[in-house]
């Protein structure tokens, strides 16, 4: 299922939280005007959250950046081009989020029995609906840790080659080798079979 990344032109009143203002910033009036023209543009801040880290995590990246933009003009700095500076700070956070994503990604792959995924992390792999925490143990014990690390920044978080070589210092070919190598041991019979079991099990 795909999720929209489009977003109301209003700001719910949800929302109207990041319009509170920041501690020691003097109130500005003008400051909810701004934010309602930025949300109106959301989409396109969304988009381009989206093409850096994927369209599963772009709302919370762009929420992330709206909080940030409120508590700058709130704190009474001028901006120029309100626009141009909000896809600053929406590529600032996007970068921000990525590295935070490979960070997650060492821990998942590392030998903790008990893991807690946070939110998206626990992602639907394939059709089937099962999900990474159910079948982390069967991707541990399949594939290298490196092929392991791949394939979480890949399917659950959704990078692109180039974005998992500049984290790993590798090439995008070598990452697309990489995927292509995991990819190949887990269509193995006996790992397909795991696959299977743990589907006919969870049912």
């Amino acid at each position: 299922m795909t999720e929209s990344i489009e977003s109301p032109l209003a700001l719910p009143a949800a929302r109207r939280r990041f319009l509170k203002p920041a501690a020691g910033a003097r109130p500005d009036a003008g400051v909810e005007d701004k934010i309602l023209k930025l949300e109106r543009q959301s989409g396109s801040f969304k988009r381009l959250i989206a093409a850096r880290v994927g369209r599963r995590f772009a709302e919370d990246v762009w929420q992330s950046a709206l909080l940030q933009m409120t508590e700058h003009l709130q704190r009474g700095h001028e901006v120029a081009n309100l626009y141009a500076y909000m896809r600053t700070v929406c590529v600032n956070c996007a970068n921000k989020e990525l590295g935070r994503q490979y960070r997650r990604s060492e821990v998942m792959v590392g030998g903790a029995a008990e893991l807690d995924l946070q939110g998206a992390e626990d992602a639907e792999l394939d059709d089937s609906g099962l999900r990474y925490s159910d079948v982390r143990d069967i991707l541990a014990a399949a594939l290298t840790p490196l092929e392991h690390q791949v394939y979480v920044l890949r399917h659950v978080f959704g990078m692109t080659s180039k974005d998992i070589g500049r984290h790993l210092d590798r090439s995008p070919a070598a990452v697309r080798q990489t995927l292509s190598r995991a990819d190949g041991k887990l269509r193995d019979p006996e790992v397909l079979a795991c696959f299977d079991h743990r589907l006919t099990y969870d049912a």
